[in-house]
C-alpha cells in the first residue's frame, strides 16, 4: 500500500490535495535518507568487528530467555555458524558498498578453507496498520474460524535487520537473519529453512526481502 492510499484509509474518503501528497512524499524520502545515513555509519565502522559472533551470542541469550533453554537441534545447527563467527575478522579482506537501502559488507578468506561472509544491513519501516485477528466460533459451519477484528493504527518505527550469507568454497551455503531487538528470525542450511517460535512478536514487524538480498551477493 502506498503512502497516499494509507492516509486515505486513516482519514476516510477525503481526497488528498497535491500539496499534501508532495509533503507526504518528501517526509517518506526523508525517513529513507535517515535510514541510509544509519546504514552508512555502520559500514564505515564495521571493518574489523565480528558482528556475526556478537549476534549469535545475543540471539542464544534471547532464545534461552524465551524458551528456558535452546533445544539440541538449534544448538547443533548454530555450531555451523560458530565456525565462521570464531574467525578473526581483522585478517580477512574487507569490502563494502551501499545499494539502495542496503549496506553490503563482505569479508573474504582466500587461504586454506576459503570462504566469503556477507553481512547485509537494512532498516525496514514498521507496518503502521495492524489487522486484529480473533478466533471465533461459526455456528453455521460449526467450526472455529479466524475473524478480522479492529484495524489498529501503530506508531511509526523501524526494524534493523542483519542478514549473513556464508559461502564456503565447499559445502552448503549458510544464511542467518537477525533483528537487533527481536533476535533470530530465520536461518538456512543449504536449501533447508529453520525458524524459532516466539510467544510474542513485535507489532508492525516487517521482514527484509531475502530474495532481493540474495541478488545483491550473487557473484
Amino acid at each position: 500500500m502506498n503512502v497516499k492510499n494509507l492516509l486515505q484509509k486513516i482519514r476516510g474518503d477525503n481526497q488528498l490535495n497535491f500539496v499534501e501528497v508532495i509533503s507526504i512524499g518528501s517526509f517518506t524520502v526523508m525517513l529513507r535518507n535517515i535510514s541510509l545515513f544509519i546504514i552508512l555509519f555502520f559500514v564505515n565502522n564495521q571493518a574489523n568487528i565480528n558482528s556475526l559472533n556478537i549476534d549469535l551470542k545475543k540471539d542464544r541469550y534471547l532464545l534461552k530467555a524465551e524458551h528456558g533453554g535452546v533445544n539440541d537441534k538449534i544448538i547443533g545447527n548454530l555450531k555451523l555458524f560458530d565456525v565462521y563467527a570464531n574467525q578473526s575478522f581483522t585478517r580477512l579482506k574487507f569490502e563494502k558498498r551501499v545499494v539502495g537501502s542496503y549496506a553490503v559488507l563482505k569479508w573474504i578468506n582466500a587461504g586454506s578453507g576459503a570462504f566469503t561472509i556477507y553481512e547485509v544491513i537494512t532498516v525496514v519501516p514498521a507496518d503502521t496498520m495492524y489487522q486484529e485477528k480473533i478466533l471465533g466460533w461459526d455456528s453455521v459451519i460449526k467450526k472455529n474460524i479466524i475473524k478480522k477484528g479492529e484495524r489498529i493504527k501503530l506508531k511509526p518505527g523501524s526494524f534493523n535487520f542483519h542478514t549473513y550469507i556464508i559461502k564456503p568454497a565447499t559445502g552448503k551455503r549458510l544464511i542467518y537473519t537477525t533483528e537487533v531487538k527481536q533476535g533470530l528470525t530465520e536461518y538456512w542450511i543449504g536449501r533447508e529453512r529453520f525458524y524459532p517460535l516466539y510467544e510474542s512478536i513485535s507489532l508492525g514487524i516487517r521482514y527484509p526481502n531475502l530474495t532481493e538480498i540474495l541478488r545483491l551477493v550473487q557473484e
